[in-house]
């Protein structure tokens, strides 16, 4: 039960697959959530066999617990925290990786319902893993949260509304979710929240948008081309990233959007326990009349 452990929130593929299996690797245990009975039931399928091979004698849990879950269900999304505690004894990250980028296309073209569901997937159910997650790191008064962030966040990604907001309310989420726990006596450099940027990771999202050429806009299209024939930035960026401040917990990235690709140690080395003011914050621009 002193082991520690982290809960990953669409884990059962991609570069949130890596993230778990990189938790593991640094001796954590997982719960991986996701949507995907198939893909659960081969996580826990698998782990089922690593217990076995163990044997009875040693008596230690499987490393990771797969958990069908959809993260726009708060009852589910609060069911695996409830689990993921009851099965480890502690919880000490929590990771949301989910996201979908549906609907491509201008904004007039984009299907109201489909609009609608990725926000839930995107930021409502980030809400719902800070929501679930805060009272158990209040009551032990440490924890990190990571929130994917990422495309459309720092800027505007035309053809890609949905995700582009939901992704940019990630962010906002994360920089008030952070102001929030630092105005809680007591809590300041305890409990720690960070949105990252994979950057432009090979996935199906790739794959996707160059299937729906039409709408996606030439500059997506040609984006995508590169990531597929260069394999775009390696996923391992983002486990390593993530793995990085779960351990290290460093508050001058706190509440803020880091790119898998930026200098991060070094904005670690130069600013910790310094004023970084608005660096990595979604702010306003304002005008400046000549």
């Amino acid at each position: 039960m002193s082991q520690k452990s982290a809960i990953i929130f669409g884990g059962s593929r991609g570069i949130g697959r890596l993230v778990a299996e990189r938790f593991i690797e640094a001796g954590y245990n997982v719960t991986v959530a996701a949507r995907t009975r198939r893909d659960i039931d081969e996580i826990n399928g698998k782990q089922s066999a690593q217990a076995q091979r163990i044997g009875e004698g040693e008596h230690r849990p499987p490393s990771m617990m797969g958990i069908v879950a959809d993260i726009t269900n708060y009852w589910n999304v609060r069911a695996v925290v409830t689990s993921h505690i009851d099965r480890w004894g502690r919880l000490d990250v929590a990771i949301d990786a989910a996201g979908v980028q549906d609907p491509i296309g201008p904004v007039w073209r984009n299907d109201p319902q489909a609009w609608q569901q990725t926000i839930s997937i995107n930021l409502v159910g980030a809400f719902y893993v800070c929501h679930e997650v805060m009272p158990y790191f209040l009551n032990k008064r440490k924890g990190a949260i990571i929130l994917f962030s990422g495309g459309g966040a720092a800027h505007a990604r035309p053809y890609f509304s949905a995700y582009g907001c939901g992704k940019t309310g990630v962010l906002r989420l994360a920089e008030t979710l952070q102001a929030e726990i630092d105005q809680e006596p007591g809590y300041k450099g305890k409990i720690v929240a960070y949105a990252i940027a994979p950057g432009a990771v090979k996935t199906q999202m790739t794959e996707q948008v160059l299937a729906c050429r039409d709408a996606a806009g030439a500059k997506a299209c040609e984006e995508a081309a590169d990531v597929m024939e260069t394999g775009g930035t390696p996923p391992e960026k983002a486990a390593e990233l993530c793995l990085y401040l779960a351990e290290k917990r460093p508050r001058c990235l706190s509440g803020r959007l880091i790119h898998v690709n930026e200098p991060y140690r070094d904005y670690v080395a130069q600013f910790e326990g310094k004023d970084v003011g608005d660096s990595g914050l979604l702010r306003r621009q304002p005008y400046r009349v000549k």
